[in-house]
C-alpha cells in the first residue's frame, strides 16, 4: 500500500484548518467555553506550521525549518492551556507568555547555535512538545469532580500517542546526535502524517465531546453537576462503596430563607449567593467527592469513604463557614445560613440499597433541621436491622423496618 505525500499533506492541512475554524465558531457561540478558542488556535497554529514545512521542502532553508517546528510547539502549548481552562483553572498571563517565550527561544537557539545540527534541533523541539502534550494528558487522567471519565480518557489516549511519537523522535535524534540526519523516505513520512492526522482528529473529537458533556451535565449558574449528572455519578459512587465495603455519606444542604434574599435584594444578588455557596462548598470538600445542585437552593454532596462522624464534621465545618462568609455581601447584611441533613451508609448496612434511598434519608433529616430552627446539622437515624424470620410454625412474617427518622 502506497501513500502520496502531497495528497496526505493537503488532506491534513485542510482537516486541521476546518477543525480549527469550527472550534472558534463554536467558541463565538459559547463565550464561556474558553477551551474551544484555545484548541481552535492550536489547530490553526499547527496548520500554519504544516504549510511552512511544506513550502520549505522546495527551498530547504535552514531558517524556515525551525520556524515550522516553533509553530508546532506553540500549538502543543495552546492544547495544554486549553486543558487548564477546561478544568476551570485560571491561565495567568505568564502561562501564555511562557508558551510563546519557549517557542521564540527555541527558534533563536536553533538559528544561533544549532543551525548545522538537525538532530540537536529535533531533540530540542521534541522535548518541549512532548512535555506540553504529556502535561495535558496527565491533567486529563487525574480525577476531576463532575467530569466525564470516558471523554477524558479517550482524549488522553490520543494526546499520549502524539507524545509517544515525539518522544520516539527525541530518542532517535539523541542516539544519532553526532551523526548526519537520517533520510526519511516519502512513504514513511506520509505514513507518519496519516497516523498523526488520525490522532489529531481523535483529539479534537474527544475535546469537543468533553465540552458538550459538561454543558449537558453542569448547572450553568454554579458550575456544579446538575441533578441528572449528580444522580448518575452518585449511583456509581454508591455501587462502588457497596462493592468495596466502604462507608458513604450524603449531605443535603438548603439555604435558609433564600427567597427573602431574592425579595429584598433582587435575583442578581440571589444568583451571587448561590455562586458563592458553590465556591465555599468546593473548598470544604475533597476533590474526589461529588457536589451538585439538587434543585433551586438545595445542594447535594456525596462524601466518599466517610462514615457518619467524619461526615458530620465536614457538614458542621461547611455550616460554620457559610454563616461566617455569607453574613454580608457588598456591605449589606444578608445573613445567609444553611440547614444540612446528613445520612450515612456504613459497611454493614443492608437497609439502604440505592443512592436514592440514601438521599431520601438525608431529605428527612433536612426537614428536621428546618423544623428545628435552621442553621444546623441533623443526622438521619439509621433504621434498625431487619430480624431474620422464624421459619417455625405459628410465627408471623418478618417485621418491616421503619423509614429512617431524623434525630439531632
Amino acid at each position: 500500500m502506497s501513500f502520496d505525500l502531497a495528497t496526505i499533506m493537503f488532506i491534513a492541512i485542510a482537516i486541521g484548518a476546518l477543525m480549527g475554524v469550527l472550534q472558534l465558531v463554536a467558541w463565538l457561540q459559547m463565550r464561556t467555553e474558553m477551551p474551544l478558542a484555545l484548541w481552535g488556535i492550536a489547530d490553526l497554529v499547527c496548520v500554519a506550521g504544516a504549510v511552512i514545512s511544506t513550502v520549505n521542502d522546495g527551498y530547504r532553508s535552514p531558517l524556515v525549518a525551525p520556524l515550522a517546528s516553533s509553530f508546532f510547539l506553540l500549538g502543543a502549548g495552546a492544547i495544554y492551556l486549553g486543558m487548564r481552562s477546561f478544568d476551570r483553572e485560571r491561565n495567568w498571563p505568564w502561562s501564555g507568555s511562557l508558551v510563546v517565550g519557549l517557542a521564540v527561544g527555541a527558534y533563536g537557539l536553533s538559528i544561533l547555535l544549532l543551525q548545522d545540527n538537525v538532530n540537536a534541533r529535533v531533540v530540542l523541539y521534541s522535548a518541549i512538545i512532548s512535555g506540553w502534550l504529556a502535561a495535558a494528558a496527565w491533567r486529563l487522567v487525574r480525577l476531576r469532580r463532575n467530569a466525564s471519565t470516558f471523554a477524558r480518557v479517550m482524549t488522553s489516549v490520543f494526546l499520549s500517542t502524539l507524545c509517544a511519537f515525539h518522544l520516539a523522535r527525541l530518542i532517535g535524534a539523541l542516539v544519532n546526535l553526532d551523526s548526519p540526519a537520517p533520510h526519511v523516505g516519502p512513504q514513511d513520512l506520509a505514513l507518519a502524517i496519516a497516523i498523526g492526522l488520525f490522532c489529531v482528529v481523535g483529539l479534537n473529537s474527544g475535546a469537543i465531546f468533553m465540552v458538550l458533556d459538561r454543558l449537558a451535565s453542569c448547572d450553568e449558574l454554579t458550575g456544579l453537576a446538575n441533578r441528572r449528572a449528580l444522580l448518575r455519578a452518585g449511583e456509581g459512587l454508591f455501587n462502588n462503596a457497596v462493592a468495596r465495603q466502604r462507608p458513604l455519606s450524603v449531605l443535603l444542604v438548603d439555604l435558609d430563607h433564600f427567597k427573602s434574599v431574592n425579595d429584598r435584594y433582587g435575583h442578581r444578588t440571589g444568583d451571587r449567593v448561590l455562586q458563592l455557596f458553590a465556591q465555599i462548598a468546593r473548598e470544604e470538600v475533597r476533590s474526589g467527592d461529588l457536589l451538585g445542585r439538587y434543585g433551586g437552593e438545595e445542594f447535594c454532596i456525596v462524601l466518599r469513604s466517610l462514615g457518619s462522624d467524619p461526615a458530620a464534621a465536614v457538614a458542621e465545618r461547611l455550616r460554620a463557614r457559610v454563616a461566617q462568609d455569607l453574613a454580608t455581601l457588598d456591605g449589606r447584611p444578608i445573613g445567609v445560613t444553611v440547614a444540612i441533613g446528613l445520612a450515612s451508609r456504613d459497611t454493614q448496612d443492608r437497609t439502604i440499597d440505592t443512592i436514592h434511598a440514601l438521599i431520601d434519608a438525608a431529605d428527612h433529616a433536612l426537614y428536621a433541621a428546618k423544623d428545628g430552627g435552621r442553621n444546623r446539622v441533623i443526622r438521619a437515624q439509621p433504621a434498625p436491622a431487619i430480624a431474620e424470620p422464624d421459619i417455625g410454625p405459628g410465627t408471623a412474617g418478618p417485621d418491616t423496618s421503619p423509614l429512617p427518622q431524623p434525630s439531632a
